[in-house]
């Protein structure tokens, strides 16, 4: 997840094996190591608008990474920006 609210939300799904993804960090699952990306919902002109900033929220993206397998890049629900070109 991305955030704690995601988890609070999780939590209330009766989802009890949760874990926070950050930039800084890489978190490792069964031997698959995960890496947290920017992302965007919108434009930078849009996100400049409070109001419409709130809704839009954040984005992410993961890459999964396992040794002997090719790097997966999930982008998630970002547009294509510079940040989510460098990530993969």
């Amino acid at each position: 997840m991305q955030h704690e609210r995601d988890g609070d939300l999780l939590k209330v799904q009766v989802f009890t094996n949760i874990t926070s993804l950050s930039l800084e960090k890489s978190v490792e699952f069964e031997g698959i190591i995960l890496n947290k990306t920017g992302g965007s919902h919108g434009t930078t002109e849009m996100y400049a608008v409070p109001q419409l900033a709130e809704i839009l929220d954040e984005a992410m993206g993961v890459t999964f990474q396992a040794k002997g397998h090719p790097t997966v890049y999930l982008v998630g629900d970002t547009i294509w920006t510079a940040e989510a070109k460098q990530s993969y």
